[in-house]
């Protein structure tokens, strides 16, 4: 195994354990709570998650680009954390707005936004993914630790919130730590130099927004239809989809600037995309494979009849795993070839089309027929989105 595969599993073995803890912690508040508790729960995380892509202005995306054009993660810092900053205080207003026409006004959804503050970024340009997954297992462990301890002195949502902001604060000050001269020394830009790198990646931060559409967004379409009850059932199916997401987490921070440095570089770029397909792909399709076949076995195991229903919605995802992955490397070569405009167009048009037909009851579809459909959509957006990128090479740029 060469330097680049064993230091990629290396990182990826801190993040099996990762998802073996953080799973753990997932199945212990699955049986723990009521069907209600827990869909609230579930849906605070995706509310929060939806929030959090909005207000970072896709800055993990961005950041290695940034830092790797400049050669200064300095400057990438001072980017990315301060439309962090400025974004999550008009987010503020916004929920005080909410919270006075009674639109949405809980509280606790703050307490799940800490990790806004968090950068990858910069551990991804400075290579040192192996770190972060070791910092991002300690920040598991505590969560599950506090969870252990809250729920023995208060109620359900509150010992979660609690215990989820004090591990992301935690994730911060380790950050801070380990990076405290870029960190200390970050000033906010002009706000000529902000517009200007909005302008810029406009397109990538609206990419972000609409991948929503594909996990997040679709399920807070689907509480609303059929109830917190079903949402429990319908995350905890998400959940093993997560898993795989958490794996790819790492293939991205692993790859991306890889791709992106050597986009230019016809050998080495055949290289990244033959070791991304032998150390990414493959394993997702297997793993995919595994999970279809063993969904009813896992879910009985691990949740009990409570949440039986979750097997049949399992499943139907387990081949949407492999979909992420060809979705994410497009993703990067996107980006890379400063085809940004081009991959929103493909990804708008998706999106649009996902959330038309889940937002709608023009056939009274049931969950399952739902769910096939995000997966259905998805896999049509990776086919096209390799056609266009298929003409990329052929057709010269013109940009």
């Amino acid at each position: 195994m060469n330097v680049f595969a064993r230091r990629l599993y290396t990182s990826i073995s801190f993040n099996f354990l990762t998802t073996l803890l953080n799973y753990s912690t997932f199945v212990l508040l699955a049986n723990f709570a009521s069907e209600i508790e827990f869909g609230r729960y579930m849906y605070l995380l995706a509310i929060s998650a939806v929030v959090i892509v909005f207000t970072s202005f896709a800055s993990e995306k961005i950041f290695a680009k940034v830092a790797i054009e400049n050669n200064s993660a300095q400057i990438a810092i001072n980017r990315s954390l301060g439309l962090k900053i400025i974004f999550f205080i008009l987010f503020l207003v916004l929920f005080c707005i909410t919270s006075i026409l009674n639109l949405f006004s809980d509280v606790y959804l703050l307490f799940f936004l800490g990790a806004n503050f968090f950068i990858n970024g910069i551990y991804e340009f400075k290579l040192k993914i192996q770190k972060l997954s070791f910092y991002v297992f300690c920040e598991k462990l505590v969560f599950l630790l506090l969870c252990i301890f809250f729920l023995t002195h208060y109620d359900f949502i509150v010992s979660v919130s609690l215990s989820y902001f004090i591990s992301c604060l935690m994730l911060i000050f380790i950050q801070f730590y380990e990076n405290k001269i870029e960190i200390s020394s970050f000033r906010f830009l002009k706000k000529s130099e902000y517009f200007s790198h909005i302008f810029i990646f406009f397109p990538v931060y609206m990419l972000s927004l609409t991948q929503l559409s594909y996990g997040y967004t679709s399920r807070i379409i689907l509480e609303n239809k059929f109830g917190l009850e079903q949402f429990a059932a319908i995350s905890i199916a998400f959940q093993f989809i997560n898993l795989f997401s958490i794996f790819q987490s790492r293939v991205d921070n692993f790859f991306r600037p890889l791709i992106i440095e050597n986009i230019n570089n016809k050998k080495q770029r055949r290289k990244n995309l033959y070791d991304y397909f032998i150390l990414a792909l493959i394993p997702i399709m297997l793993m995919s494979i595994g999970l279809f076949f063993a969904a009813e076995n896992l879910i009985m195991i691990f949740f009990g009849e409570k949440y039986a229903s979750a097997a049949s919605y399992l499943r139907i995802l387990a081949p949407i795993a492999i979909s992420i992955s060809f979705f994410r490397l497009q993703d990067i070569l996107f980006l890379a070839h400063e085809k940004n405009n081009l991959n929103l167009i493909i990804q708008l048009i998706c999106a649009s089309l996902l959330i038309f037909l889940m937002a709608t009851d023009l056939l009274s579809f049931t969950v399952n027929e739902y769910l096939s459909i995000v997966v259905i959509v998805q896999f049509f957006q990776v086919f096209i989105s390799a056609i266009a990128l298929k003409l990329i090479k052929i057709i010269p740029s013109t940009e």
